[in-house]
């Protein structure tokens, strides 16, 4: 099986940050500063609902140090209510079909990223079932820095 490994590189041009005056390599420390006193690990953020009510992405950091930031995103899909899906056992290949009240799962599509905050270089582990990395995780950095005071 292949691996492809997507990079790229973190901007921050949505946030007015321009507007502090600052140099390119003071507007970076800002930036980062930002993001390791704002981002918390272990605390999933959901970045997008489906029409049920139900998380369909979310962003969940692992790790983050001064030097780096570890994560995974990941799209979540109700076992109980797919579309043209079913159970079978692994034994006989039989259909199962289980109280659909017991099932209380999703199952996850997801791809890990990891950031170096010395360049602002993403790299992701590519999944093409996973969402899309840079549209959601843009707007992730978008509601998680703007709620701590750069608007």
């Amino acid at each position: 099986m292949h691996r492809k490994i997507e990079f790229y590189r973190i901007i921050y041009e949505f946030l007015p940050l321009i507007a502090f005056d600052k140099s390119e390599t003071e507007l970076k420390s800002i930036f980062v500063s930002q993001i390791i006193s704002s981002i918390k690990p272990q605390d999933p953020y959901v970045v997008k609902i489906d029409e049920f009510g139900n998380p369909s992405v979310l962003i969940e950091i692992i790790n983050i140090k001064n030097d780096h930031l570890f994560g995974v995103i990941g799209k979540l899909e109700d076992l109980k209510d797919g579309i043209l899906k079913r159970f079978r056992n692994k034994d006989d290949v039989s259909v199962v079909k289980p109280d659909k009240d017991e099932i209380n799962l999703y199952i996850e599509n997801y791809t890990y990223f990891y950031i170096r905050f010395a360049d602002l270089i993403c790299a992701v582990l590519s999944n093409p079932s996973a969402p899309r990395f840079r549209t959601h995780f843009t707007n992730y950095l978008k509601d998680t820095l703007m709620s701590f005071g750069l608007e």
